[in-house]
């Protein structure tokens, strides 16, 4: 019987019974020619948790909790990114924004490279009126860059003096991204 316990041990967190797998996928995440295969569960306190397996252990982030107006999000969805579309390839994690003020959008870009997996980029959309903000990005493929633009603003004025947008560039440098400029 000992021996058995032995051999679930180190897969419990994988399979823990308070988990809820959302979605899992396969690609080649580290450019080595070996698919791995990316899980997305929650678990009991509702918290994401993306999982990275490769041939030879489990890899896992915990993403924590996200919350909106009515409590925690539960809604995420997993999607793989294209090389064509971002330059790497990223798993992307995407919480739908609900339909109500004190709601938005939230996507988490992880990378992994063998290792831990590493949350690279956050983009997002809020609003709770009168005031509203969001981080959108801009992928460069073919150079492995991305523009972050940052807006905070409110609703109900006539031009645009109210709102302020703060621009990023960064670059790809093979771990994660690095900003470049600023403006």
């Amino acid at each position: 019987m000992s021996w058995l316990l032995l051999l679930l041990v180190p897969f419990a967190h994988a399979n823990a019974p308070a988990w809820r797998v959302v979605d899992t996928h396969r690609a080649d995440l580290d450019g080595d020619g070996q698919a791995e295969t990316i899980q997305l569960a929650i678990d009991a306190e509702k918290a994401l948790h993306l999982t990275v397996r490769d041939k030879s252990a489990a890899h896992d982030l915990d993403l924590g909790v996200t919350y909106d107006i009515f409590g925690p999000r539960t809604d995420a969805q997993l999607t793989l990114t294209e090389v064509t579309e971002t330059g790497v390839v990223f798993a992307r994690v995407h919480l739908p924004g609900g339909e109500y003020c004190g709601s938005g959008d939230s996507t988490r870009y992880i990378a992994w490279s063998g290792g831990e997996p590493v949350e690279v980029l956050h983009t997002w959309t809020w609003a709770d009126a009168p005031v509203y903000a969001s981080r959108e990005a801009t992928f460069h493929p073919e150079t492995r860059t991305v523009t972050v633009v940052e807006t905070r603003g409110e609703y109900g004025h006539e031009d645009d003096s109210h709102e302020t947008h703060v621009t990023t560039e960064l670059a790809w440098n093979g771990q994660g991204y690095v900003a470049t400029a600023r403006r």
